[in-house]
């Protein structure tokens, strides 16, 4: 047991105390950070008032200095100096040596935060930092363990989460440890809420396959092709189809100008650009993935015919995402979106169900990146609200448990509900969250104030916590479902931002506070995807970070970086040449100066590739939109294209040879052709060729070959073997035993 006051006893508390030590210390000596999620909960945490309000105070001396008499503050203008021993100080908190701020906070089971403050000790003396999460029958601390102080200020942070329900107060608490004359110095003190920022993505957008720019188990537009009001095949998107009015525009199913891949159409198993969603969301704040399934099959048991959820999901997931997942520490749960057939007048799959979650918990249950809430494993069972509506949840209950039974350890389960008025109902079911809307409109969903929707969503936080469960609540930036399935009754357009801004505004002003962050950026067939994009429904922004740049700013407290690019061969060549720059640099050519009326000759050129793009013609299109080619065009005819060979793919720093036949005009003179580098449907680029050629009534005679002594001196010493060293001639000239040699090779 800590050998440190209990504050409980000192408010007069009367409980079963249980101390939890699980924090995070980080110790440094850092010029800048972001704080987190929300803002600093310490409202005199840096005593910037001149004064120590709000503090309470152990046996200890106490005074706030400005830097215009001790220079000296971590950051801002004034600090906070202590030493022992004190005769006769007035104490707020008994005998303890010790120093502590309280924050009036309503937690909920899951929810996370950060605590730090800056501390030095000239002396050397000692201290621990310890927040303590009190009311409700367990009360919880979290320490960083005993640390010895120097002239230097020294961070001190604790990222902790809450276990236990009814706390409505945090303490933060520092002890001296080392006993003597010694100053206790400190500053900075703040408390953040960190609930996850976690994306939800599906794992289904594919090309098909041997698409040298898609991945491993593509092998159709999946993902792309669901459009229902479109223009293709029975209502379906085309993405073979260029739609316009910008020549990289393909059809897919959310609709034409609406918000458009800043990379192009891509496929979720090509790790490269995996990897580059993954980098631009974290460098936003998104922490990790809920990724979702819809597939039948068991991961153990692939299933037949193939399954596109299965082997473009699963397999990307497992056996490629999860080792870059562990270099980054990005996270992950699994969404089952199979917890029922889609049809309500149908019973739950209940044995799939669980099926599902022990295959999966059990595969995953000791990957580090797998989601863990206050220890517990994180699996989302979307539509679980079937079993309300059907007067199942003791069969729920059941099951749920059974999972756990067989895993070993309790699951931290997400759910879904489809009231907002009925959480009574879920008393006693294990579901330990509940995510409001299913993240799909959420506090977009009408035009109610930013207030009306917190006060809304803080009367749902409410009673989920008096349940002991939580909320995970949406940020969603917009919803067009209309161009995907044809409904319009939700139309929710982005407005410049503005609706993202009142998500996340909404979030942040729910109390008690959600668990989660449920940020949608992979859905562009419902118009609400955050990732990066060359065009974003009806916000005129060009830039295609906006949206992670605001989550970064407004809701993670980060300064957004950019991120790398995946490599240019790995994207799609109608994007390609637009995001990476294309260039061609003119090398040489084998066209002739002088030709005859109506000769046909065939003649090279040489382009090299100088631009990031690379040269292809497999872009997936109904023509040769975006085929790399070259343009020919003469002055006295029609212009021509040649094309690369169909497996052609000219990076940058390669070179093609282009071997073309041109028809001399039918009437003598001087005439010009220019020959260059054509992206098909977006124009010519780099270098031009221009030749002059003159056509004559006849052909210039050819001249017969010549030969001279030293050219059979070369002739014969490129040919000659050591063992006829004695047929070499000793001079320069030509004679018969030359010949006869020669005639000898022939």
């Amino acid at each position: 047991m800590k050998q440190f006051l209990n504050p409980a006893m000192s408010l007069g508390m009367k409980f079963t105390t249980t101390i939890i030590v699980i924090g995070l210390l980080f110790i440094g000596f850092p010029v800048s950070r972001a704080l987190g999620v929300s803002d600093n909960l310490v409202n005199n945490g840096g005593f910037e008032d001149g004064t120590a309000s709000g503090w309470l105070f152990g046996q200890v001396n106490r005074a706030v200095y400005p830097n215009s008499v001790y220079p000296g503050a971590q950051a801002g203008n004034y600090w906070l100096d202590t030493s022992i021993p004190c005769s006769g100080c007035v104490s707020d908190l008994g005998d303890e040596l010790t120093v502590a701020y309280d924050v009036l906070e309503n937690t909920v089971i899951g929810q996370r935060y950060s605590a730090e403050i800056y501390f030095r000790s000239p002396q050397g003396g000692s201290a621990e930092f310890v927040v303590w999460a009190l009311g409700g029958e367990v009360q919880e601390s979290f320490g960083t363990g005993i640390i010895t102080g120097s002239s230097e200020w020294q961070r001190l942070n604790l990222t902790f989460e809450i276990a236990q329900p009814g706390h409505n107060q945090l303490r933060l608490q520092v002890y001296y440890k080392t006993i003597g004359s010694i100053q206790y110095q400190f500053d900075g003190l703040s408390l953040v809420s960190k609930p996850w920022i976690i994306g939800h993505k599906y794992l289904y957008h594919h090309l098909p396959t041997g698409t040298y720019w898609g991945g491993p188990y593509s092998y159709d537009f999946e993902g792309w092709n669901e459009c229902y009001v479109c223009s293709g095949v029975n209502g379906s998107a085309n993405p073979r189809r260029i739609v316009g009015p910008e020549p990289w525009r393909r059809e897919f199913g959310n609709g034409d100008g609406f918000t458009y891949p800043y990379l192009g159409i891509y496929d979720d198993s090509n790790v490269e650009m995996m990897k580059y969603l993954i980098d631009s969301q974290q460098k936003a704040g998104v922490e990790g993935w809920g990724i979702g399934f819809w597939s039948d099959a068991l991961p153990q048991a692939p299933p037949v015919p193939k399954d596109n959820w299965y082997y473009g999901g699963w397999k990307t997931l497992v056996n490629d995402l999860i080792p870059y997942f562990q270099q980054t520490g990005f996270k992950f749960y699994v969404t089952d979106e199979m917890t029922y057939d889609w049809d309500l007048s149908q019973p739950p799959n209940t044995e799939r169900m669980k099926n599902h979650a022990n295959a999966i918990l059990q595969t995953f249950k000791t990957e580090p990146t797998y989601l863990r809430i206050n220890g517990k494993m994180v699996y989302f069972l979307p539509m679980v609200f079937i079993y309300k509506q059907q007067n199942r949840l003791a069969e729920l209950t059941t099951a749920l448990h059974e999972v756990e039974s067989t895993l070993g350890e309790t699951v931290f389960w997400l759910g879904y509900n489809d009231r907002f008025d009925d959480y009574a109902l879920w008393n006693g079911v294990p579901i330990s969250a509940f995510l409001d809307g299913y993240g799909l409109t959420g506090s977009i969903f009408d035009d109610t104030t930013t207030q009306g929707k917190i006060d809304f969503y803080s009367g749902v936080a409410q009673q989920l916590n008096s349940q002991q469960k939580g909320l995970v609540m949406g940020v969603i930036s917009g919803f067009e479902a209309y161009y995907y399935n044809g409904d319009d009754s939700r139309i929710y357009r982005r407005n410049q931002g503005q609706r993202f801004t009142k998500a996340i505004d909404v979030f942040q002003g729910i109390r008690p506070r959600p668990v989660i962050s449920f940020v949608t950026q992979a859905e562009w067939q419902e118009g609400k995807t955050i990732e990066p994009a060359v065009t974003w429904d009806d916000d005129t922004s060009t830039d295609p970070y906006k949206y992670l740049k605001m989550l970064a700013t407004s809701l993670a407290k980060t300064t957004f970086v950019l991120p790398t690019l995946p490599p240019a061969t790995k994207v799609d060549p109608l994007r390609a040449g637009e995001v990476y720059g294309k260039d061609a640099q003119l090398l040489g050519n084998t066209l002739p100066n002088q030709m005859a009326k109506n000769q046909v000759t065939t003649a090279t050129v040489t382009f090299k590739n100088t631009g990031g793009a690379p040269w292809t013609q497999q872009t997936l299109t109904e023509n040769a939109q975006g085929w790399y080619r070259l343009k020919v065009t003469p002055d006295w005819t029609s212009a021509f294209e040649v094309d690369l060979a169909t497996s052609d793919m000219i990076a940058q720093g390669q070179q093609k040879v282009f071997t073309f036949s041109i028809t001399a005009p039918s009437q003598a003179g001087s005439y010009d052709l220019t020959i260059s580098m054509d992206h098909f449907g977006f124009g010519l680029f780099g270098e031009t060729l221009t030749k002059t050629v003159t056509v004559t009534d006849v052909a210039s005679p050819v001249p017969s070959p010549s030969f001279t002594p030293i050219d059979l001196k070369t002739l014969l010493g490129n040919y000659l073997l050591p063992a006829d060293a004695h047929y070499e001639p000793a001079d320069n000239k030509v004679n018969m035993f030359d010949a006869e040699y020669i005639i000898h090779w022939l």
